[in-house]
């Protein structure tokens, strides 16, 4: 094999690799289920004002998914217009910090459509 088809053949392997790299990348950054990484975070830090009626949208494990998305407070596919995200990012809940990474991790979880799952 001459030394062009050598360098042409490492450059198309290269390139190969770099997609799939980037194929594993784009897999870490999937929220894989609101029932363990969404839901919980809702719970603990937002059902002690939000549950049962006393102010919407429910927080509570086993409601939080269907007071979020069928109340309206969710976009699927869209956390920018998303009421949850806007009160999250002007510092709601008052008396609890939410981290930026469960911002980004909510934000994603709807983006990615705001699967039950």
């Amino acid at each position: 094999m001459n030394f062009r088809k050598l360098i042409a053949v490492f450059f198309a392997f290269s390139v190969i690799l770099g997609a799939c790299k980037k194929s594993e990348d784009e897999e870490k950054n999937v929220v894989e289920s609101y029932a363990s990484q969404i839901a919980p975070f809702l719970d603990s830090n937002c059902s002690s004002c939000h549950y049962g009626g006393r102010q919407e949208p429910d927080m509570r494990i086993g409601y939080s998914y269907s007071s979020l998305v069928g109340g309206g407070f969710v976009v699927k596919g869209n956390a920018r217009e998303s009421i949850l995200v806007q009160q999250i990012s002007t510092g709601h809940p008052k008396d609890g910090v939410v981290s930026q990474s469960q911002l980004e991790l909510i934000k994603m979880w709807i983006n990615q459509g705001a699967n039950n799952n």
